[in-house]
């Protein structure tokens, strides 16, 4: 059997090459929206941004910590924080903020419970439910894979997005657990 055949049967039958001798069977496809909530922040304006406070990412802070450099960092003030958490929820450890617009689909793994607050619409928020292990989906955002389906639907245009309803519908495959 040619090295292609077997690569295509083994695509068809969701099996991954190497495994972990306490998972067996077919990897689920699935779509990301189907098993994590994608959604996004509420608005802050640039005159909202403060010297200190709570962090605010925006797509280049993403971008930079991907990269691991430094970037100019912006804050919101604490009450803000709090007033708008209380509407939409906070970032929690293993939630992922992946970028919307510009360099698209850049993930950022949440690593603790700090404050944290992001730019609505350049960064979609993946909220993790502790069913996928957030580095799991990190993992999974950094693949060829996904690139290649990124550039599958993303528009020809100035700038490239990548939305919430996109981000849903984006497929993935996932270890059946016992």
């Amino acid at each position: 059997m040619s090295t292609e055949t077997t690569h295509i049967k083994k695509e068809k039958q969701l099996v991954p090459a190497l495994r972990f001798k306490e998972f067996d069977g077919d990897w689920e496809k699935k779509k990301l929206g189907d098993i994590l909530s994608i959604t996004s922040a509420a608005r802050v304006h640039k005159e909202e941004w403060t010297e200190s406070g709570v962090p605010f990412f925006r797509s280049s802070d993403v971008v930079s910590a991907f990269k691991g450099t430094e970037n100019a960092k912006a804050f919101i003030p604490f009450e803000l924080y709090e007033s708008l958490s209380k509407k939409i929820g906070r970032v929690k450890k293993d939630d992922l903020l992946v970028t919307g617009g510009g360099s698209i689909g850049v993930p950022y793994l949440i690593k603790n419970d700090d404050p944290l607050y992001f730019k609505d619409a350049d960064l979609l928020w993946v909220k993790n439910t502790g069913e996928i292990s957030g580095y799991f989906l990190y993992s999974f955002l950094i693949t060829q894979l996904f690139r290649k389906y990124l550039k599958s639907i993303s528009h020809i245009g100035t700038i490239a997005h990548y939305t919430v309803v996109q981000a849903k519908n984006t497929p993935c495959k996932f270890p059946s657990l016992p």
